[in-house]
């Protein structure tokens, strides 16, 4: 997906809504994760950033 926020953003029906808000991950990816009315949790997902490995295994540390 190239946007993760747009939708995420805004669940289309009442009952919807986000569990996970865009969040930007320590491996590259931007994720989001809703919750539809049939209570399914769907995960959006896109990678702005292509992470190198060893930067990849140093960021959970660096952050906490």
């Amino acid at each position: 997906m190239p946007d993760v926020d747009g939708p995420a953003e805004r669940p289309e029906d009442p009952g919807a809504g986000i569990l996970r808000p865009p969040t930007g991950m320590f491996h590259g990816d931007r994720t989001a994760v809703p919750k539809d009315l049939s209570g399914r949790l769907w995960v959006f997902l896109t990678r702005p950033e292509d992470v190198q490995e060893e930067l990849w295994r140093r960021r959970p540390a660096a952050a906490g």
